[in-house]
């Protein structure tokens, strides 16, 4: 198999797990803060889809927007870790939300068969 199909099936296989966790999140903020917090979840899933399916036409804006998501997401679960007491909700929330912008973020920006990927849909 090629880079470039590689890079295709890498960006799809993340999208699909970025996509279960959020989904999982967004249950546990049901169960953790109710309905605004679910709310706020779902504009954000929503955002996400339409981000990730730009990124995979490739669009570079996308890729920036998506990225800088993943990181203030990243920036703030640090926070929260550093300055909260956890329940077990809380816990598993901040592991997964953690989990999935590292993976996220490293298939957009570092992963060489995404790349090929992106450079053989802009020829």
């Amino acid at each position: 198999m090629n880079k470039v199909e590689q890079g295709k099936k890498l960006f799809l296989t993340m999208a699909i797990i970025y996509m279960t966790l959020v989904l999982f999140v967004t249950l546990l903020k049901v169960v953790d803060r109710g309905v605004l917090g679910a709310l706020v979840a779902i504009i954000r899933t929503v955002s996400n889809i339409i981000l990730l399916y730009y990124t995979f036409k490739g669009r570079k804006w996308a890729k920036i927007i998506l990225t800088i998501l993943f990181s203030i997401e990243l920036f703030l679960v640090g926070i929260k870790v550093a300055f909260s007491i956890y329940t077990a909700i809380g816990i598993i929330n901040y592991s997964a939300s953690i989990a999935s912008n590292g993976l996220g973020i490293y298939t957009i920006w570092l992963s060489p068969s995404f790349n090929e990927y992106l450079k053989s849909i802009k020829n």
